[in-house]
């Protein structure tokens, strides 16, 4: 990514801050970094990498919602009910709970001295991206792929808008109805997202659904069927916020030919390709300029100088602007600056920073911190600690359910150029401390060919020779002066004979300054349950990982609890919740237990993490508290079962036990429905207990360990835990009240003791006490000197690691 800015994109942001607009030249941005193939992959929320319900080991469609740059053999599948018709799935997140967001990154960050990184963790809601879905079936069920030949079949949704397939994977079409959009009148300017304009209309087709369909205009029927198609960003944003709009032409583009005006030509992106309906230049450049619908959470760095800029330009409490053209789309494009817009005829607008927008949220500055140490060529645990790199985050307050998703954002450079000159902020003036590496260093045109294919022949090669080429751009380089070439794919002399072979460097000038990225699919933050205070600390359990054996699940990762290790006290909460897909490619129980297709995962208490078998139910101690040992272990099939009504045999179905005359372990029985000791029939969506799986907990003091029985096989795979749970208090809201009042009373009254007893020791004065002589102690020693200082100060510099 192009994470740095020069002149007229600070004065971009920098007005947003002050309210105001100075005339501006087009001399911006962006960072140069070395070209490098690197991949970043959420695991925790699971991330899709563009994927849906495709059972392939490779993605059907990397443009599906957002281009991630990333292979496509990385992503996990959709997670939830396959049955479902019309919306997602999703797991609850409650406000204030702590979340462990973990990814692996392919070309290292932190400390590591080989590489500058930054990245940026946000998300986004219904309130600033309305409509937001990953794309569901509308048209009924049908049984899975060889899942029909069991009793109970295996099911899933049907998708029927024709122009989408049966894995939920085709791109959402670049059309306002097809799209599931209504536009608004003119004149109508009641907020949609974070927009009060009559550009910006509503996307929102699912619910028309809700009601199976009926009643349905010729028009919402047509709508209806876009809920089939995965959306974040929708129609009126690329349509009026990207092609409608000016591309910041002080952008640093190497030698690329852009081939448009708008804001989806990128040095990136030059062709201006789609993906969802994503704009490029807003994902390729941050902190950006125009305002966006998604919320800073983190940002996480190799250079912690760099901090201030990033929480100080922050959109979270920052207003934006842009300038409103009604009616503004490709070739009609809004100019970025006020000053342009004015000429344009365009009305500046301002648009609230978050916290202002939704102070119900609580919305603060993005923390910023350093990055933990990854490597190079490498996606697995950082060296900092034995996990994967990780960012807890605290859910942000809701009054009511919403509907969410995450987006991580990874971008590398090197320092073979001023890659993040800029970046840096005078700690008393706030000025940057260098200027920025910005459009005044694009190389000319002429390094490219006709085909736009940037020319690596021998005739531009022979100019990398050291003064064989005087330009004032230095777009050539000079190795003997020291200076680089930037042009694409450059030849370089290094030796002074000329009978000596040229270097060839593998630098593509479209990919120097790359940004990858990996998205969640959709999930909820919802508020705490009635009884849970809110100073209560709420933990998430959950899962992560994907069926198959290492190699199979590379990039992915195989199955995991998350976190590890929990170290909660009595009286905190737990937030359990399994979320399994039946999505996978087909993996038989050599490669994954159970339904060839799915991932389940349970959770039994063992004596300790080298044990692979369950403790007896008598003795298990966690989960017998809450009742739950039944329930964790077998997740509630044989109720599911029953559910279904009655069998061939005119009797309930009922689960098979490896007693029966059924059982053969082979193949058959370790896919059927009724195998529910492989957990076959266990919900996709498995959240335990009366309050969808927050439980309290009330074991006692001590450490539990836990392994899934389904997933954990030794040799090839382990699923396991632990939790250590600290002595802690229960007490009532009276009793908080209670302890709050005796323990002001029993500090003030320690406090006015110490002040006697050191005022009677002269080494505070009290004109109140009697007047004493107090001579040396009788070993000659003295007391402490009354201007003696403890030094009680805490640092706090924000480099903690994540």
């Amino acid at each position: 990514n192009d994470y740095i800015f020069s002149k007229t994109s600070r004065s971009l942001l920098r007005t947003a801050h002050k309210i105001k607009m100075a005339s501006v030249k087009a001399t911006a941005l962006a960072l140069l970094v070395a070209g490098a193939n690197a991949d970043v992959y959420m695991h925790n929320p699971p991330g899709n990498n563009d994927r849906n319900r495709e059972r392939n080991d490779n993605r059907n469609n990397g443009n599906r919602l957002f281009d991630s740059q990333n292979n496509g053999n990385g992503g996990y599948p959709w997670r939830g009910n396959p049955k479902l018709n019309d919306m997602a799935d999703p797991i609850t997140y409650l406000s204030g709970s702590e979340l462990e967001i973990k990814w692996t990154d392919q070309h290292g960050c932190g400390d590591n001295p080989s590489t500058h990184c930054t990245v940026v963790l946000q998300y986004a809601c219904e309130n600033t991206m309305p409509g937001l879905r990953d794309g569901y079936p509308t048209g009924g069920t049908q049984d899975q792929p060889d899942g029909g030949g069991y009793n109970p079949s295996y099911r899933e949704g049907t998708f029927q808008n024709s122009n989408q397939n049966q894995d939920g994977t085709n791109t959402i079409p670049d059309s306002l109805t097809d799209a599931g959009c209504v536009a608004k009148e003119e004149g109508d300017f009641t907020k949609v997202g974070i927009f009060e304009d009559d550009n910006h209309g509503i996307c929102d087709p699912c619910p028309l659904n809700y009601n199976g369909g009926l009643d349905l205009t010729d028009e919402e029927e047509e709508l209806a069927e876009a809920c089939e198609f995965g959306m974040n960003e929708d129609y009126f944003w690329y349509n009026v916020d990207c092609e409608g709009r000016q591309r910041n032409k002080g952008l640093y583009i190497a030698d690329r030919d852009l081939n448009g005006n708008s804001a989806k030509h990128t040095r990136q992106n030059p062709n201006g390709n789609r993906r969802g309906f994503e704009c490029p230049e807003e994902r390729d450049y941050y902190p950006y300029w125009h305002p966006t619908q998604w919320i800073d959470m983190a940002v996480l760095v190799s250079d912690e100088s760099w901090c201030p800029y990033y929480v100080d330009q922050s959109q979270n409490t920052n207003a934006r602007y842009y300038c409103y053209i009604q009616g503004a789309s490709s070739g009609n494009e809004a100019p970025i600056d006020e000053q342009s817009c004015s000429a344009a005829q365009g009305t500046w607008t301002k648009i609230d920073s978050f916290a202002e927008m939704f102070p119900e949220m609580d919305i603060t500055e993005p923390d910023c911190m350093m990055a933990s140490f990854t490597e190079q060529n490498h996606l697995g645990f950082t060296r900092d600690v034995a996990d994967y790199s990780s960012y807890t985050w605290t859910i942000p307050q809701a009054t009511a359910d919403m509907e969410c998703i995450v987006r991580i954002r990874y971008n590398i450079s090197t320092g073979d150029y001023g890659s993040m000159d800029g970046f840096t902020l005078d700690s008393e003036t706030g000025v940057m401390t260098d200027e920025v590496f910005s459009s005044m260093y694009n190389c000319p045109e002429e390094t490219n060919d006709g085909d736009n294919n940037n020319a690596d022949d021998a005739d531009v090669a022979a100019q990398t020779v050291p003064g064989a080429v005087s330009t004032s751009s230095g777009c050539y380089g000079n190795l003997e002066a020291g200076e680089f070439p930037r042009y694409n794919r450059p030849y370089v002399e290094m030796f002074e004979n000329d009978d000596t072979s040229d270097l060839a460097i593998a630098l593509n000038t479209d990919q120097s300054g790359r940004t990858f990225q990996d998205r969640s699919f959709v999930f909820n933050i919802g508020p705490r349950p009635d009884g849970v205070s809110d100073d209560a600390k709420i933990y998430n359990l959950n899962v992560m990982g994907k069926r198959g054996n290492i190699v199979q699940a590379y990039p992915a990762i195989e199955y995991a609890f998350v976190p590890f290790t929990l170290e909660p006290d009595q009286y905190d909460y737990l937030h359990i919740q399994f979320h399994g897909s039946d999505f996978n490619n087909e993996k038989n129980p050599n490669n994954g237990e159970g339904w060839k297709f799915s991932d389940r995962s349970n959770m039994v208490e063992i004596v300790n993490e080298n044990v692979q078998f369950p403790i007896h139910e008598t003795n298990a101690e966690f989960f017998a508290t809450n009742d739950w040992v039944e329930e964790m272990a077998l997740l509630g099939q044989q109720a599911i079962l029953e559910s279904y009504g009655l069998d061939d045999g005119e009797g309930p179905y009922t689960c098979y036990k490896a007693s029966d005359d059924e059982f053969d372990d082979s193949d058959e029985y370790q896919n059927d429905p009724k195998a529910c000791n492989k957990l076959n029939s266990a919900p996709n969506t498995f959240q335990p207990g009366e309050m969808m799986g927050l439980m309290q907990v009330t074991a006692n003091a001590g450490t539990y360990s836990f392994v899934s029985t389904r997933n954990n096989n030794f040799s090839n795979r382990s699923q396991k835990m632990s939790i250590s749970v600290g002595a802690g208090m229960a007490l009532s809201a009276g009793q908080v009240a209670g302890a709050v009042v005796g323990t002001v009373v029993g500090v003030a009254a320690a406090v006015v003791i110490a002040v006697v007893v050191l005022a009677l020791f002269g080494i505070v004065k009290a004109s109140w006490l009697p007047k004493q002589k107090f001579g040396q102690g009788a070993a000659g020693g003295k007391g402490v000197k009354a201007s003696q200082q403890y030094d009680v100060s805490q640092s706090n510099n924000g480099t903690t690691r994540v």
